[in-house]
């Protein structure tokens, strides 16, 4: 049975892949992420992300790269949820929303440390 992690790393594979050709594996190029797992009230595993947008494409262009990778993937559900910040308030609203704990069994389990990149808010 596939876990949600190699599920992400099949699909951030493919989005890198994407978004940086053969730069990807050649040079180490990637998009910076934070990836936070998270369960349900209804006991549905789920992820919350935070992906860096390249700033070569639009955001619509890049919208439809994340649906194509995602729905590729074994747990690519239709529901996927991307939005754009319009402000740094935002921004920090949705990293405090991810890293809430109160929907998290074990704190320190739940970020992805695998598939997580380097990330800060500017």
């Amino acid at each position: 049975m596939i876990n949600v992690e190699k599920n992400f790393r099949y699909f951030k594979n493919m989005l890198n892949k994407k978004i940086f050709g053969n730069g990807y594996k050649r040079f180490g190029k990637e998009l910076k992420m934070l990836v936070v797992k998270e369960v349900s009230i209804h006991q549905r595993l789920h992820l919350h992300t935070i992906i860096e947008m390249p700033q070569r494409i639009n955001f619509e262009k890049f919208i439809t790269l994340i649906k194509q990778c995602w729905e590729k993937t074994l747990f690519g559900h239709q529901q996927i949820h991307i939005e754009k910040p319009t402000s740094y308030q935002r921004e920090l609203g949705w990293l405090t929303y991810i890293m809430k704990s109160k929907s998290k069994a074990d704190f320190s389990e739940c970020i992805d440390l695998d598939n997580s990149t380097c990330l800060y808010l500017r």
